[in-house]
């Protein structure tokens, strides 16, 4: 039969540690250099190269058995495209892109494309579960380390932006609390009474790091996760469980309204987009004029790669490939929603599938091509579970 879980369905850890660093292995680290009282540098670069020694191992490790099709191709003609385009950057326009080169190169393909191909191996429903629970514990932790170096501020009822620490900014800071409201969240729904109120519990912690980071993106990315969640899900998580999590939510808001002033600058924020300067919301606006602009100069082959982003990858792609580059974008993301979609339906899947929800969602308002490392490996892992989403079904669902 083809359809059985690949190798007996035992944990194979070497993926857990894959996933699990793929998406918040970063933040963790990032605590590191205050603890040991070094430059950020001498954790992350070692970090980096560990991460990818590892994707390298399971390239090497595991066998090719997902069933990767057609659809994956244009993602990696969008790949080949975007190399070409930094050649040409590098060899004809380096007086302008000379200052970020390395870094570009370095991240782009050894920290953004490669690790992709490691997500496309086959996974088993055993190492899927064991990756969630590793990343919860993972998780948990990354927000009681922000929480704890924000402390003062919360229990003052300061309102602010914060960091999660000196190289942990607000936007990814407020992404480390998304992360583990949808973890506990989708944990909710399968726990007892005692679990229900630990999940309670960390669902809260999560929206203390939101709220404090004060960033937009990370509270629009909480929305419509949650959203897409609760619409999709709601026979299967029942009007009773989601009125006790709200109930619960809001007795807990209520007991603790003198707190609820942490959200105000972020909906502040939220409601100034466009229009107030102190928010950065009119920089953005220019932008994105600018990249239009730099797109219509070059329309067919594109202006440049290397360098200034629009935090825009559907703006960013027709500014540097061109025409065809951003019709290849537009369908990679048309591509990650159809697989979001399909995934947040089954149990096993719907928190990777909120998770790439969170950062597909990102690529509309941060962030660049070269450094969207996340999005790239769970499109590629969103292609991996798709594929073979027969295998994590179960009689539950």
């Amino acid at each position: 039969m083809e359809d059985v879980q690949p190798y007996n369905n035992k944990v194979k850890y070497v993926k857990v540690l894959l996933i699990v660093l793929g998406i918040i292995g970063f933040p963790l680290i990032s605590y590191i250099p205050e603890v040991l009282g070094v430059d950020s540098r001498v954790i992350s670069v070692p970090y980096r190269a560990v991460y990818f020694l590892i994707c390298i191992f399971a390239l090497l490790r595991f066998r090719w058995k997902s069933k990767v099709n057609i659809y994956f191709l244009p993602i990696l003609l969008f790949i080949f495209l975007y190399f070409l385009r930094a050649v040409y950057d590098n060899i004809f326009q380096y007086q302008q892109v000379s200052s970020i080169a390395f870094e570009f190169w370095l991240f782009a393909f050894l920290m953004g494309f490669f690790p992709m191909f490691p997500f496309l191996f086959k996974i088993n429903l055993k190492t899927l579960q064991y990756s969630k629970n590793a990343l919860l514990i993972v998780t948990t932790v990354v927000n009681i380390l922000g929480l704890k170096n924000n402390y003062a501020a919360f229990s003052d009822e300061k309102v602010g932006r914060f960091l999660g620490n000196e190289i942990l900014n607000p936007i990814t800071y407020g992404q480390t609390g998304v992360v583990l409201v949808i973890l506990a969240l989708t944990f909710f729904f399968e726990k007892n009474i005692f679990g229900k109120l630990l999940m309670i519990g960390l669902i809260s912690l999560g929206l203390i790091n939101v709220a404090l980071s004060a960033s937009r993106g990370p509270m629009i990315e909480l929305s419509v996760t949650v959203l897409c969640f609760v619409v999709v899900n709601f026979k299967r998580i029942g009007a009773l469980s989601l009125s006790v999590m709200v109930g619960a939510l809001v007795g807990i808001g209520i007991y603790f309204k003198n707190y609820l002033i942490l959200f105000t600058l972020v909906f502040d924020r939220i409601g100034d987009t466009g229009f107030d300067k102190q928010t950065g919301s009119e920089e953005r606006y220019f932008l994105y004029k600018d990249a239009w602009h730099q797109f219509w100069e070059s329309p067919f082959f594109g202006y440049i790669g290397i360098g200034a982003y629009p935090h825009n990858l559907v703006l960013e792609s027709f500014m540097a490939l061109g025409i065809f580059g951003g019709l290849l974008m537009i369908y990679i993301l048309f591509i990650a929603f159809r697989n979001i979609f399909a995934l947040v339906k089954v149990k096993a899947t719907d928190w990777i599938a909120l998770i790439f929800l969170m950062h597909t969602v990102t690529t509309f308002i941060s962030g660049a091509i070269w450094n969207s490392f996340e999005f790239w490996s769970l499109l590629a892992f969103s292609f991996t579970l798709y594929g073979n989403k027969v295998l994590y079904k179960t009689n539950e669902q």
